[in-house]
């Protein structure tokens, strides 16, 4: 029992860490992909122009 005890606030803090990991790949993404249509709708204007 002492032991069951021990690790449970160890995986809460690795969910915690994973969570952590998850947001900031998230919005790596979400940066890149804004960045991405950025460049995107400046190569378009440069064609139109």
């Amino acid at each position: 029992e002492i032991e069951n005890e021990d690790k449970a606030p160890i995986i809460e803090d690795l969910s915690e860490i994973i969570d952590v990991i998850i947001l900031n790949l998230e919005v790596k993404i979400i940066l890149k992909i804004e960045a991405n249509l950025m460049n995107g709708t400046t190569i378009h204007q440069i064609i139109k122009k």
